[in-house]
């Protein structure tokens, strides 16, 4: 009765682009009452461009953003790439010997250029490194904001913006038909995560998260006796994708993101984790009226 059932509704969902790598985490969607969303590639597009570029008066302009691409260069991040296609006539410096690269997940990068340490990353990355904060500089905006410092003080700032998906919102409105609660957990500044949320659709965003935060959330609320679906990308995507009770990972996103999830999608729509539910629902339903059918002939 099970494996018919399991044969058939993996199938299927497999000519809807729906790949269902755990079968046995389906028994969980039944169950689903919150579903949380990462932000970049997940909710956004995932091609961020570069919307503005402010640099320090007495820096020249062009000369730190060749050392901002010189940090980014070693880095596979979404926007690493949308700073690294920005002002493409501003290449990389042969000069430029970068030193000691560091990445810090969910915060930053540094290394050290022409014997100067620099560090690119979020306000809170760095705080961490830099004496003087350039308040001129600093603004917190609906753009994904990045900053690029040496240890005396701000140079540059990168404001990032993401397009949400074009049917981000219509899927948002048909996922709150099944929970009760949609959630959007982003490691951006608060007011890019509002704005993405408001535009989508939902009603609570958590931001400035780092993977562990993610991790540590998701398990919270399973504690209060949540069933949580979470939908990923990204390599800090897998703890989560790992501990929720039913892992969807969207196309686009990275090998890891995929391994960890039980279902995966071929498509970038958003309106694949609503059909999946659907399918996973479906496939319960079925293998329950296989074993009743069962019980009964025996």
């Amino acid at each position: 009765a099970i494996p018919v059932s399991l044969t058939v509704g993996v199938g299927r969902a497999a000519k809807s682009g729906i790949i269902i790598r755990d079968p046995s985490a389906l028994g969980n969607a039944d169950k689903i009452d919150t579903i949380i969303l990462d932000k970049t590639g997940t909710l956004t597009v995932g091609k961020p461009s570069v919307v503005s570029y402010v640099c320090s008066s007495d820096v020249d302009a062009d000369y730190s953003l060749k050392i901002l691409k010189a940090l980014e260069a070693n880095s596979g991040h979404p926007l690493a790439h949308a700073i690294l296609n920005y002002r493409p006539e501003i290449s990389l410096d042969g000069d430029l010997n970068l030193a000691e690269y560091k990445t810090i997940s969910g915060k930053g990068i540094s290394g050290i250029i022409n014997c100067i340490e620099y560090f690119a990353g979020s306000l809170e990355f760095i705080h961490q490194h830099v004496t003087e904060i350039n308040d001129n500089l600093v603004e917190q905006n609906r753009y994904t904001n990045i900053y690029l410092a040496n240890n005396n003080c701000i140079i540059a700032r990168v404001d990032v913006s993401d397009e949400l998906k074009p049917d981000a919102k219509e899927s948002i409105a048909s996922l709150s038909k099944y929970v009760k609660e949609i959630i959007l957990l982003t490691g951006d500044n608060q007011n890019n995560a509002n704005s993405i949320a408001k535009e989508a659709g939902i009603i609570e965003a958590i931001a400035n998260c780092l993977p562990q935060d993610k991790l540590a959330f998701i398990k919270a609320v399973q504690q209060e006796g949540k069933k949580i679906l979470f939908v990923g990308d990204g390599i800090n995507d897998a703890p989560s994708l790992m501990q929720a009770d039913l892992g969807i990972a969207v196309a686009g996103g990275t090998d890891i993101a995929a391994s960890s999830a039980a279902i995966c999608l071929t498509g970038t729509s958003l309106s694949g984790i609503s059909q999946a539910l659907k399918i996973a629902k479906a496939i319960n339903r079925n293998m329950r009226q296989n074993l009743f059918g069962s019980f009964v002939y025996n």
